[in-house]
């Protein structure tokens, strides 16, 4: 996962846009709000610079048009970053944004973030002395902040689809979900 993180400073509550890189290509992104610091307890997670760019600075357009330049693939993220950022003019009004990675896990082999799905977030760390889980929560930054509480840092980060039905009746149960089984069980069914 890519993610682009305003720089407005660590201490505060920012929009976070992740993007989910599959086959060398941005697929899907989505947008959370998030302390940008609890992305460091992510297993995997580095930081890939901070760069000055147009506020209206478009990620996956400056992709497909580098890409359609490229003839063989970037060896790494954080390359193809370098390679892009380096052929953009310097603007004269914009704003500073970091770029970080982290990986994450899924049930599916290939691109995640669907149109007209919700993304759930789920903290692992079978390592833990503790708790070696989180629940599934609706808001990665929730997740996160249980994951550092409970398990520490090196937390492998687990994510998974669901309708916005079902995201909205499970909002609206105050209850929570170990299970991707019983989360999924809050379908609302049709009337």
């Amino acid at each position: 996962m890519l993610a682009i993180v305003p720089e407005h400073g660590h201490k505060s509550l920012v929009p976070v846009t992740l993007y989910h890189w599959y086959q060398s290509a941005i697929h899907r992104e989505t947008t959370v709000a998030l302390y940008p610091a609890v992305l460091a307890t992510i297993k995997g997670y580095a930081s890939l610079g901070t760069f000055f760019l147009r506020n209206d600075f478009d990620l996956p357009e400056a992709l497909s048009k580098f890409s359609a330049e490229k003839t063989s693939p970037p060896t790494s993220i954080a390359q193809l970053l370098t390679d892009i950022i380096a052929r953009l003019e310097m603007p004269s009004k914009g704003s500073l944004f970091q770029f970080v990675s982290f990986p994450i896990r899924s049930s599916s082999s290939d691109a995640i973030l669907h149109d007209g799905l919700v993304p759930i977030w789920k903290w692992v760390k079978p390592t833990s002395t503790y708790r070696k889980a989180g629940c599934w929560e609706v808001d990665l930054q929730r997740a996160l902040e249980d994951g550092e509480w409970s398990g520490g840092k090196d937390l492998s980060l687990l994510i998974r689809e669901v309708s916005e039905p079902t995201w909205r009746a499970f909002i609206a149960s105050h209850r929570t979900a170990t299970s991707f089984a019983s989360f999924a069980s809050f379908e609302k069914p049709e009337l």
